[in-house]
């Protein structure tokens, strides 16, 4: 049992037959028990063999209700989590719905703004060069003013 060669001391039935015999040696052996963190368990030291067999079924019973009350809040926590799971799914294809709509949108308003830039810039152009007109036909206008006028003054 022992194949490092060195004597150790894991469990009681690997127990010299010298240390069987002292039950304060058997607290001892098992030092690694008392670091364990029992806080959650339900736990009774016991040093009465025969006590333990009498209330066996007490034990039995206790535990079968325990148990029994296990598996009706696991029953309910797994449909718990179906339902979740499915409202997750659900909202998760609602997500990925609503970034393609988003992302559609997006595009859209990029090519639309594109097209406003377009209009806006031919529309200054058309502005510009209405306006150049605009000065030539004044100084047509002006010109045949001036003419007229000095047409006028040479004819009286």
């Amino acid at each position: 049992m022992n194949t490092s060669g060195s004597k150790k001391k894991i469990a009681f039935n690997e127990m010299t037959s010298s240390e069987k015999g002292k039950p304060e040696d058997m607290n001892n052996s098992f030092t690694m028990i008392n670091d364990i963190d029992l806080s959650g368990l339900s736990v009774k030291k016991a040093h009465d063999l025969q006590e333990l067999i009498e209330n066996k079924d007490k034990l039995i019973l206790e535990n079968s209700e325990k148990h029994y009350g296990i598996l009706q809040n696991y029953e309910q926590l797994k449909d718990e989590y179906i339902v979740k799971q499915t409202e997750l799914e659900r909202t998760e294809d609602a997500y990925q719905t609503l970034l393609r709509d988003i992302t559609i949108y997006k595009e859209n308003h990029k090519k639309q703004h594109g097209e406003l830039v377009a209009r806006v810039r031919m529309t200054e152009e058309s502005f510009k060069e209405l306006a150049t007109h605009y000065v030539s036909l004044a100084e047509y206008t002006l010109c045949v003013y001036n003419t007229c006028i000095k047409s006028y003054s040479d004819l009286r």
